[in-house]
């Protein structure tokens, strides 16, 4: 019997990878404008501080690769799906 690609499971993924995204992108954009307006920060420090926000998710990624092959792939998703929600939750509006 031929397995059906589009799941329940499959779209809930899709849609919670294309939200978290989204929404690391957005911030990716917005972040330097905020540093700079709110913060009164000058352009270079506020590219600074958007490469170390690169860095942090570049150097994660190896180990959530070993998280991965050492627990399950849903607790890991949605671990890391709830740290998500209450980093970004923690940004000022």
């Amino acid at each position: 019997m031929k397995e059906k690609l589009w799941t329940k499971d499959f779209w809930a993924i899709t849609i919670v990878s294309f939200i978290i995204f989204f929404v690391f992108y957005v911030l990716l954009t917005l972040l330097p404008i905020y540093i700079a307006d709110r913060l009164h920060a000058s352009a270079d420090k506020a590219g600074l501080l958007v490469t170390c926000f690169l860095a942090a998710a570049i150097v994660i990624r190896p180990f959530a690769g070993q998280w991965v092959g050492k627990y399950s792939n849903k607790k890991i998703l949605v671990l890391s799906s709830l740290a998500f929600l209450v980093i970004t939750a923690l940004y000022p509006v």
